[in-house]
């Protein structure tokens, strides 16, 4: 987890409740705090997922720095509150991932620090579930898009790595394991992206996530022929067999057609100024040491497959032109 998520959270201020000057802040902060209940994020007073302050006591400095930062519009507040803005379940989410357009074709196998893909902002998987065990990868990705493909990208510090399948549609979460769901109309299905550190897809729209026996209630995999459209590169061999239980850094890059997309949830037009939902995860579940992170937190149940707490995605213009 980023230095910066763990000291905001692990540092709650209980206003009133510790020393003398806090209840002087109190009194300051209170009247603020009732304003700052309406998130920017496109939620509204009246959605309790999205609730700046879950308990009438609790806040942390995040969130009066972060809002500060976008009341007045000073970059240095913004920065220093990182992209952490708002509650849901006693959580910090994060406000959103901006994804800008890429400046030409997005090559997939250039260095992650080469200025295009410097040009992207950074998703931290850095929220592990409670059932992971002690090994936590760090693990990032960048998104990038054109007027006709996403462009994704993931880096994972690593141990433990294992890679057992090898076709598509394979079970690959049980593998060291990278994944993108992204849901480009509220009202409609989402979309997962499962990548082993092999390379192996795993993908389906899915419309309903109950769980039942078959998978789920109401899904639709990607045939062979969509999943050859998808452009993946990897770092580490196809399989890795036995686990690599060293240090190893590897990383995942795809291409993923919009008209993929399209063939399934319908139109999309030109993505600039669209604001899908989504999430980042790694996962290993049947690696000596499983675990499972999420870059927006997924709650107590260990289930990735909850569109609620998918976050925004925002495709943006270009940091130079924005």
């Amino acid at each position: 987890m980023s230095w910066r998520a763990t000291l905001w959270q692990d540092c709650p201020a209980y206003i009133g409740k510790r020393t003398d000057w806090s209840v002087l802040l109190s009194a300051a902060i209170f009247p603020l705090s009732i304003y700052l209940r309406e998130d920017w994020a496109g939620h509204t007073k009246s959605d309790d997922a999205a609730l700046l302050i879950p308990e009438p006591t609790r806040l942390t400095w995040v969130h009066i720095v972060n809002k500060l930062g976008r009341i007045g519009d000073f970059p240095p507040l913004r920065k220093l509150a990182g992209p952490y803005s708002f509650y849901r379940g006693g959580e910090v989410v994060p406000d959103c991932y901006h994804a800008y357009p890429a400046s030409g074709t997005a090559p997939l196998n250039a260095p992650w620090e080469s200025p295009l893909w410097q040009q992207a902002e950074e998703a931290q998987i850095d929220r592990f579930h409670a059932a992971s065990t002690s090994h936590r990868p760090v693990t990032v990705a960048r998104l990038l898009y054109d007027a006709a493909n996403l462009y994704l990208r993931f880096r994972v510090e690593d141990c433990y790595v294992v890679a057992k399948h090898t076709r598509f549609q394979d079970p690959v979460w049980r593998d060291s394991c990278v994944e993108f769901f992204v849901q480009p109309r509220p009202s409609n299905g989402y979309f997962n992206f499962e990548v082993n550190c092999g390379g192996t897809l795993l993908s389906c729209y899915i419309e309903d996530p109950t769980r039942t026996p078959e998978g789920f209630a109401k899904f639709t995999r990607l045939g062979p022929d969509q999943g050859e459209r998808i452009r993946i590169v990897h770092s580490m061999p196809s399989t890795v067999v036995p686990e690599q239980r060293g240090p190893v850094e590897w990383h995942i890059g795809c291409q993923i057609p919009l008209a993929v997309l399209e063939a399934y949830a319908g139109p999309l037009g030109p993505l600039e100024g669209q604001t899908w939902r989504g999430n980042f995860f790694k996962c290993a579940d049947d690696s000596s040491h499983p675990h499972w992170a999420s870059w927006a937190p997924i709650g107590e149940a260990l289930n990735f497959h909850k569109p609620d707490c998918f976050a925004p995605l925002r495709f943006a213009v270009s940091p130079s032109r924005g």
